[in-house]
This record gives structure tokens, sequence and C-alpha cells, in this order.
């Protein structure tokens, strides 16, 4: 549906501009983050936002859902595997 690509497209425009926001403050230090936010949780914390508008991206693309759960699972489960979860 039409509705649903636009609202997908419009999310993952929403989602980088909350990441590019995030990103500043990290790069200015502008005290948002602490010392203790290291390596590790700023990749589960930015590649979780780059994972969702990924996802979003393709679903406007493929115009449909279910299209795009087989890449949600895989990209869900990469991110758990990279927890220490698997």
């Amino acid at each position: 549906m039409p509705g649903q690509r636009a609202g997908d497209v419009f999310g993952a425009v929403v989602s980088m501009f909350v990441l590019l926001f995030f990103v500043e403050n990290k790069v200015k230090g502008m005290g948002f983050f602490t010392s203790r936010f290291g390596p590790a949780e700023q990749a589960l914390f930015y590649g979780s936002a780059l994972v969702g508008v990924v996802v979003s991206l393709a679903r406007a693309a493929y115009g449909r859902r279910n299209a795009v759960r087989s890449l949600d699972a895989l990209l869900l489960a990469r991110r758990a595997g990279h927890c220490g979860l698997d």
C-alpha cells in the first residue's frame, strides 16, 4: 500500500535524523554519553538503529512486509550473536 511505503520511508528518515543527533553528541563530546559508552555499546546502540532503517527501507522498496521478514530475522539473529546471546 502506498501509505505504508510512505510511512516506512518517513520512519527511516526520522530514524536517521535521530541517529545523526546522537552521533553529533558523541563526536562533539556534549556530555550525553559517559566514558563507559565504549565500542561494544556503540556498536549495539548504533547498529540496532541502522538495522531498523535498513528494514524500513527494504519494506518500502518491496512494498510488502512479508517479503522482508527473512531480512529482519537475519539481522536480528546477527545482532543477538554480537551480544553473546547465541
